[in-house]
């Protein structure tokens, strides 16, 4: 009776295993450099390694005197998905600063291009591309939130609070207005580029927490600023399928 008893514990616990989760998991990052008057079409090239359910995750910001919007993102040949869909967030209106984050599905191992679309020659534009492994190909990020001048008095941080969870991976572009300094972070830094007296340009991640994450930027002077993030959502392996007992546990 005592071994049909542990027999029937370690079959049930078998059936009960859960299913696994892979932690999102930073490839490598690149950048252009700043671009400053090209024409409305620019690309640079990115170089990713060999990828298990990867995502492309591509920052844009950009400067310009008149109101540019950004219309497009491709990646491979291939058009990214902006997060969230429509404008980019702006700030500053006075030089026309704005930020836009985007994700592309499974990129492929070596070098791809990345080509930035305006709706004109902006003044100058950065971008930044980080790709990493083990997301979710169907459902593969969270709620997209983005914050302007997070403290309008001393405007030298810009912070957004981002829906996450344990297992999942919170990633974010922050810009500062009309900066002389390069941007920093308390999280992984994955982009820190700065175009001085029009912008910088601050790509960051950092692990998902039960709830939200707040993330941020910095730089050392007060300007306006304006920040986007987001959660990648972890790959998940298949979960082991119940069913009736055998008879012989039971006699």
């Amino acid at each position: 009776m005592f071994i049909r008893g542990l027999l029937t514990l370690l079959f049930c616990s078998l059936l009960a295993s859960p299913g696994w989760a892979a932690t999102p998991t930073h490839d490598v990052s690149s950048n252009s450099g700043v671009k400053s008057n090209e024409s409305a079409t620019s690309a640079y090239s990115h170089v990713a390694g060999t990828l298990a359910n990867g995502i492309a995750i591509i920052r844009v910001s950009s400067q310009d005197t008149t109101p540019g919007t950004i219309s497009g993102v491709t990646y491979n040949g291939a058009a990214a998905i902006q997060c969230p869909a429509g404008s980019p967030t702006s700030f500053a209106s006075s030089n026309r600063n704005a930020i836009s984050l985007w994700y592309y599905l499974s990129p492929p191992a070596g070098s791809a291009a990345v080509v930035a679309t305006f709706s004109e020659v902006m003044n100058s534009h950065i971008v930044s591309v980080s790709t990493y492994s083990n997301v979710d190909q169907s459902s593969p990020i969270g709620t997209c939130n983005a914050a302007v001048n997070f403290d309008a008095t001393a405007p030298s941080e810009a912070r957004v609070t981002v829906s996450s969870a344990v297992g999942e991976l919170v990633v974010a572009i922050g810009s500062f207005a009309s900066s002389t300094n390069t941007p920093t972070s308390s999280h992984d830094v994955r982009a820190a580029v700065l175009n001085s007296g029009n912008h910088n340009h601050c790509g960051t991640d950092t692990a998902g927490a039960d709830t939200t994450v707040n993330m941020s930027c910095a730089d050392a002077g007060s300007f306006s600023n304006a920040i986007l993030g987001v959660s990648l959502k972890p790959s998940s392996g298949a979960i082991l399928q119940s069913r009736p007992l055998p008879r012989f546990l039971f006699e």
